[in-house]
């Protein structure tokens, strides 16, 4: 009986070990999505600031998911902001060209309540089949997923 609890008791204790490392691992984030038409668009320059990972799907239309980690800030003002369009992308249309850039320089100094707010952003961009993706400095990003400046 005594080593039927002491083995149960290791259990447990493994499990809520194993439970606080998934925790400490686990990042908290939000979640903001966007799309935009891009019949007849050939080339689409990104001008945004993050880890950006271009991926091709089979829709006529280019979707932004952007996912805004908080590293040095709250997660309550992440969503306000969130919520309020600090994070969102615009798009600027030239032709055959799609221009997608940040409303704000998310590399600004930002505060909230007298707190310095640092993020971390990451991009998955869902492209058209057949289009060129660049970004400020004329790199192609469906070669490989790179920081964006």
């Amino acid at each position: 009986m005594r080593n039927t609890i002491i083995l149960i008791s290791w259990l447990l204790c493994a499990a809520f070990t194993a439970q606080g490392q998934y925790i400490d691992t686990y990042k908290v984030r939000k979640s903001v999505v966007q799309s935009f038409p891009a019949k007849e668009i050939t080339h689409i320059k990104l001008e945004i600031e993050g880890q950006v990972d271009v991926q091709v799907w089979g829709q006529t239309a280019v979707c932004v998911q952007m996912s805004i980690i908080p590293e040095k800030s709250g997660f309550k003002a992440i969503k306000m902001l969130a919520e309020e369009g600090y994070y969102d992308v615009d798009v600027n249309h030239n032709n055959n060209n799609l221009t997608v850039f940040s409303k704000q320089p998310i590399s600004k100094l930002l505060s909230f309540n007298g707190e310095r707010q640092v993020t971390c952003i990451e991009y998955k961009i869902y492209i058209p089949e057949g289009v060129q993706v660049t970004d400020v400095l004329g790199r192609d990003l469906l070669t490989a997923s790179v920081v964006a400046n």
